[in-house]
């Protein structure tokens, strides 16, 4: 199913404008393009997909497990409770 929506970057207006641009200036946002509309698609999710080349996973507390670790869990309870079982600190090179 495709849905036409208010567009998710410039929030429908097709302009953006940040502190590059200066009071009262804006820019044609890149996203739609000046639209203000963006179509998504709608898939019903039958499942994770697999992410070929992966060795491991990293979460944004800095810890990490392989990816044949992370493909066992079923999210996101379950990665919660495997980043306590199996996640280790990332050793830093130095």
């Amino acid at each position: 199913m495709r849905l036409i929506v208010h567009c998710s970057s410039c929030d429908g207006t097709g302009l953006y404008s940040g502190m590059c641009e200066g009071k009262g200036s804006a820019v044609v946002c890149l996203n739609c393009n000046g639209s203000g509309a963006e179509t998504i698609v709608l898939r019903k999710f039958t499942g994770r997909k697999h992410y070929r080349g992966i060795k491991e996973v990293h979460f944004k507390n800095a810890d990490t497990m392989t990816y044949k670790q992370f493909l066992k869990c079923v999210p996101p309870q379950d990665v919660k409770e495997a980043q306590k079982t199996y996640a280790q600190p990332i050793k830093h090179r130095d």
